[in-house]
């Protein structure tokens, strides 16, 4: 008699219509005998039909992948019913694999004109000179009140590009840092041509 594990794999073979004539027969003999198998052949078959009637086609190697997600595989002599629990499982991890694939390598839908955008500020590769300094905070977004708040005392002066810059002590840097890092934006830090050793940091933002 064949092991248990042996039918196990060839109801997936059979899925995918990889079985013998002689092995689908041994395989239906068993369905009929073991309500586990036959179940989680009814299961596996119920999620095979489900994917198929998905409006798309399967890549070749999408196979591949989805053995490449899965934990590694240990083979052990389970009870009937670990098998029963573990089926619905195994096929939800199939289709969720299935459909994570497909939302990554679909083709980009172009944003309709009311959808709104948020261009990034780039200051490279451009090059930012500012004197008495000895770097040069590099920010993506414009800043908040508070951020403006922290440097309300401090000269500003505009850009060839349109971007704000002020020069700042390293407390103030620090305190300023903090509160970027909080809110999320993103920034970059970049030495000057000629650092003065002052200790001081020249910061850039986009206007408003």
């Amino acid at each position: 008699m064949l092991e248990h594990e042996t039918y196990l794999e060839w109801i997936s073979a059979d899925l995918d219509g990889e079985l013998s004539p002689h092995q689908r027969e041994q395989l239906n003999t068993h369905l009929r005998t073991c309500p586990s198998c036959a179940q989680l052949y009814q299961e596996l078959s119920a999620q095979s039909q489900a994917i198929k009637a998905m409006d798309c086609t399967l890549p070749p190697h999408l196979h591949q992948d989805i053995l490449e997600h899965l934990p590694p595989q240990v083979s052990v002599h389970r009870p009937k019913k670990a098998w029963k629990m573990l089926a619905p499982l195994a096929a939800c991890l199939a289709l969720v694999v299935t459909l994570g694939y497909f939302s990554q390598n679909r083709t980009p839908v172009a944003d309709s004109p009311s959808t709104p955008t948020t261009a990034a500020f780039f200051v490279q590769p451009r090059s930012v000179d500012v004197p008495n300094c000895d770097q040069i905070l590099l920010l993506s977004a414009p800043l908040s009140q508070e951020g403006l708040e922290l440097l309300e005392n401090l000269p500003t002066s505009t850009l060839a590009d349109g971007s704000v810059c002020c020069v700042a002590d390293p407390d103030t840097t620090s305190a300023l840092v903090k509160l970027l890092e909080q809110s999320g934006v993103n920034f970059t830090r970049t030495a000057p041509s000629s650092p003065d050793g002052s200790g001081n940091t020249a910061i850039v933002w986009p206007a408003s």
